[in-house]
Parts: C-alpha cells; sequence; structure tokens
C-alpha cells in the first residue's frame, strides 16, 4: 500500500458503477463502492465461495482510503501535516504504528479492532468482503480524514484528538464556565469525569465536537429533581439562626445535572411502552414477549423480532388491563421505561440495541444494565456515530467534519429540535473547557 508521503499525491480510483447509498458528512455524500471481491488475507478456504481475491481495481481502492487513514497521523493538534516528520504522538485513534500500517493486513485486522466491526467472516480472517461492514467503516473515515487534511491550514485538525485531558485543568474550566448555571451540581464531577474518561478511550470517537456534544446531551437529559437543604435568609441576605445559634434549614427542589444514567421520571406513565411484558427465554438464545394485551413476539439472538400472533402490534395502553393470555405467559415480567445518558424506551429497542453494541439479548433479559455508566456510554457513542437505534439515521459525521460545527441542527439525532439551541449553548461551552484541557498541546519543529 501507499505510504504517508506518497499518499497525498496519489490520484483516487474510480469505484465500479455499482453502488451503495452515499455515506453523508455534513452537507456533502459520497458513495461507498462496491468491490468486486474481497480484499485482505487470502486462504485456500475462500477459493469456492469467493473466486476471485484482491483484484488491481478492488485493492486500489482500499488502499487509498487507508492511505488516508495513515496520512492523518501527520496531523498534531494545530499543527500542519508533516509528511517528512515522524510525529510526536498519533492523532487518529484509528491509526496505529507506522510499521503496522505498512502491511495492508495488518492495517485491516487493526482497523477492524479499534473500530470494533462485528462481522465475523471479515474479522476471524482479516478481509474487507464487496459490500461489508468494513468497507464502510473504512470509506466513512477514510473520506473524514481525507476532508481533514483538506483543511488542516484552517484549524480543523485542533478537532483530532486520541488523547487524555487534564483532570484538573478540565475541572477548572468546567467550573469556571457552568457553576452559575442553575442546573451545575458539584456532587455530579465524578460521574464528569468518569464519561470524559470513557470517551477519550473510545476508538470510535475521533472529534472533540463530538465528545462535546455527547457531554452536552448527557448534561441535559440526566438533569434530575434534587432536593437539598439550603439556609434560610433574612430580607438583607443573611442566615437565619434558631434559639442555640444553628441556622435555620430548608428544603429546596431543584433540577440538577447529574452525569451518569437515568430512569426516566414517571416511568412512561401513560405512554404506551408504560406497562410491563412478560419475557420468556428460549431455547436457542431466543425470546417470547408478551404483552399485557396478549400480543406476542418471537425475538431472535440478533435483537430482530417478528410477530408471534396474528395481527400483533407492538406496546398496550398503559391503562389496559392484562388480558388472560399475559396472566397465564411463562417468563419474567420486566418493564422498559427510559434509562440511560440518552433514554432507551421500549423492549424492541432494548433488544435490538444490545445486539448493535455486542451484547446479544442482555439488555433485553436485564434492563437494569442499562444503568450502567459502561453500556449506556456503549449506546450513546455507537448510535451518535452510526446513526443506529434511537439517532434514526442521523450520525455526528453529519454535523461535523473540517471546519463544519453545526451543534444546533445536531439535536435530531437525539430528539427533533427539541431545545436545540440550550443544548448547543452547552456543548460549545464543553467544547472550549476541552480545547483548553488537552494534556497533549501542539508542538513546534
Amino acid at each position: 500500500m501507499a505510504t504517508s508521503s506518497s499518499s497525498a499525491a496519489a490520484a483516487k480510483p474510480k469505484p465500479p458503477m455499482k453502488k451503495r447509498p452515499a455515506v453523508k458528512h455534513g452537507g456533502g455524500s459520497i458513495e461507498v463502492p462496491l468491490l468486486s471481491a474481497p480484499v485482505g488475507r487470502w486462504s485456500a478456504a475462500f477459493t469456492t465461495k469467493y473466486p476471485k481475491f484482491n483484484v488491481d481495481a478492488d485493492v486500489a481502492i482500499v488502499d487509498y482510503y487507508l492511505s488516508k487513514l495513515e496520512a492523518i497521523k501527520y496531523l498534531d493538534s494545530g499543527a500542519r501535516a508533516r509528511a517528512a516528520a515522524k510525529p510526536l504522538f498519533p492523532a487518529f485513534p484509528a491509526v496505529d504504528a507506522v510499521a503496522v500500517w505498512a502491511d495492508r493486513n495488518a492495517a485491516i485486522a487493526t482497523l477492524q479492532n479499534r473500530l470494533g466491526i462485528r462481522d465475523a467472516e471479515e474479522v476471524q480472517n482479516t478481509i474487507i468482503k464487496p459490500d461489508g461492514e468494513t468497507l464502510i467503516a473504512l470509506v466513512d473515515y477514510g473520506d473524514l480524514a481525507e476532508k481533514l487534511l483538506a483543511n488542516n491550514g484552517v484549524g480543523a485538525a485542533d478537532y483530532i484528538y486520541a488523547h487524555n485531558f487534564l483532570p484538573t485543568a478540565f475541572q477548572t474550566e468546567f467550573v469556571r464556565d457552568f457553576a452559575k448555571d442553575p442546573r451545575y451540581d458539584a456532587a455530579a464531577i465524578p460521574s464528569l469525569m468518569s464519561l470524559v474518561d470513557m470517551m477519550t478511550h473510545d476508538n470510535a470517537v475521533i472529534d472533540i465536537r463530538w465528545m462535546a456534544y455527547m457531554l452536552a446531551t448527557a448534561f441535559w437529559e440526566t438533569t434530575y429533581p434534587k432536593s437539598e437543604s439550603i439556609p434560610v435568609l433574612d430580607k438583607k441576605g443573611r442566615p437565619v439562626v434558631d434559639k442555640k445559634g444553628q441556622p435555620v434549614m430548608r428544603t429546596r427542589k431543584r433540577w440538577a445535572m447529574t452525569m451518569a444514567p437515568v430512569t426516566e421520571i414517571g416511568h412512561g406513565a401513560g405512554r404506551d411502552y408504560y406497562l410491563p411484558v412478560k419475557v420468556e427465554r428460549l431455547p436457542g438464545g431466543g425470546a417470547r414477549i408478551t404483552e399485557q394485551d396478549g400480543d406476542q413476539f418471537l425475538v431472535n439472538p440478533s435483537g430482530t423480532f417478528s410477530p408471534a400472533t396474528k395481527g400483533a402490534a407492538l406496546g398496550s395502553k398503559a391503562a389496559a388491563t392484562s388480558t388472560a393470555i399475559y396472566d397465564s405467559a411463562a417468563g419474567d415480567e420486566l418493564s422498559y421505561y427510559g434509562r440511560g445518558y440518552v433514554q432507551l424506551t421500549w423492549w424492541s429497542n432494548y433488544a435490538k440495541a444490545g445486539s448493535f453494541i455486542g451484547r446479544g439479548l442482555d439488555l433485553l433479559f436485564d434492563p437494569e444494565l442499562v444503568k450502567e455508566p459502561a453500556t449506556a456510554y456503549q449506546l450513546m457513542s455507537r448510535c451518535m456515530c452510526t446513526g443506529a437505534g434511537f439517532a434514526n439515521g442521523k450520525r455526528f459525521s453529519m454535523y461535523f467534519y473540517g471546519t463544519m460545527t453545526d451543534y444546533v441542527h445536531a439535536r435530531a439525532m437525539v430528539n427533533g429540535s427539541d431545545h436545540r439551541d440550550e443544548i448547543a449553548d452547552i456543548a460549545t461551552r464543553m467544547e472550549r473547557v476541552l480545547l483548553s484541557s488537552k494534556a497533549c498541546m501542539a508542538f513546534s519543529p
């Protein structure tokens, strides 16, 4: 494959005529080419299934995008690309040491590992299938890298960061920006720092603006009612004391940031997912779901489901009375109201989400797992990075790439346009805090 010094001048190969749907990056899009045959580690075991392997035109496409991922590591925070200089640190989390990327097969294996590719055949055999998950990820991230390379002289590289943040600096800057916010709560700082730590170790998160928007989303979505004791003040603002000289206290309720996974207030009361359902484990790893109105569904281990009774429709009216079918159904009675940083609702979404993060039906069988910070973070990050699940096809790269930053419309990933301006303001402040607390700064040769 091309080295970083030669890749910058490489001509972009023409993809085959057959195309995949476009991958959108902000206001633009790129079509993912379908390869004519697999690219990667050839094996005699594939000769029947794949008569062709490593066709020149296919290899050219793969090498083109790999070369962009290779070249991006010559960007440091705020510095222009240095094709002839060894970087002080890599600036793109999907990239390992130079020696690894000198070998195409090793590069494919690294990419699959770093971005969590789940196609077992691709990962176990170190191949990129003609229309597989690895190809989509390669083109997606390779194209983002290409845009960053094209814009590195105007500040886009400042956002590409794959390192830790200085905890003391981060907390100081965060308090400076947010202490006067009515939702601020010092007790939430440890949870905030835990969330930042998970982001810095997430290989799929390549942009500080992505981090800023996740933090802003968590700030808004996990705000929860809090009761606290505060001193009673007189008309001059002085604490009122009792006969023993002790301050008189009163209870105040307010909405406060938690930065931790929370449960939906009211547990979805009045909504069609409010009532619990029966969940029966089936041989082979699947499940049978029985809703209060008697509708039943079969769920396979991958999280997809199908009606098991004629005319079955998801959900039961919140005020419905359970049917005889429900009362006699086998299984555990579980509820699927909102949980997490970005609240997950409906049993069907718990089933699909668990499979999406590589946990099978774990979340369906134990919905409380979604309140674990690591699990809740996986759901938020994976959906926002890929557009799956709650994100409804919207993802980070549609709102943040190169020099484009659109915190306002990024709200479409979570909840349409609801409170988008307030959350955009929070994200802008989070971005400033992150940029000012980097552990690794730009260097001068």
